[in-house]
């Protein structure tokens, strides 16, 4: 949503950044991609980003709910089998699909996302900044 991140969402590989709250917001990601994504990925978890994804997911698609933000989604529970959705958690993956992922991003085909390092003293001021939406990419607080 907050388009100063767009840049490095544009530099780690995506071709298209859709404004949800743009009117034709949804109707854009289906045209983009001829009817809607196979698959949603909700990284935030709350009832804005759920509802957003889950409109737009393709009939037979699946919708994976990782970010834990909270709060509750009003959703017509005949769509899920009118669309034949999935709706899924995923909270973490096996020590594999880790050892997958790994070698997957040392083998330098996924980009690289920025990655700020903040001592322990300024654990404060970083999870200000996380709250308020300007962290950009990831911040590891290192002791």
């Amino acid at each position: 949503i907050d388009r100063s991140k767009w840049d490095a969402a544009t530099a780690a590989g995506a071709r298209q950044t859709i404004d949800p709250k743009e009117p034709d917001a949804g109707r854009t990601l289906v045209r983009a991609t001829n009817g809607g994504p196979t698959a949603v990925i909700d990284f935030v978890g709350a009832a804005a980003s759920f509802t957003f994804g889950f409109n737009a997911v393709r009939k037979g698609g699946r919708v994976i709910v990782v970010g834990l933000f909270g709060g509750a989604a009003e959703l017509a529970v005949p769509l899920i089998p009118l669309k034949n959705v999935t709706v899924m958690g995923s909270y973490v993956g096996s020590l594999v699909d880790m050892g997958e992922l790994m070698a997957l991003a040392l083998s330098g085909k996924v980009p690289m996302l920025p990655v700020a390092t903040r001592p322990l003293a300024e654990v404060d001021s970083v999870l200000a900044a996380l709250k308020a939406g300007k962290i950009v990419g990831r911040t590891v607080v290192t002791t």
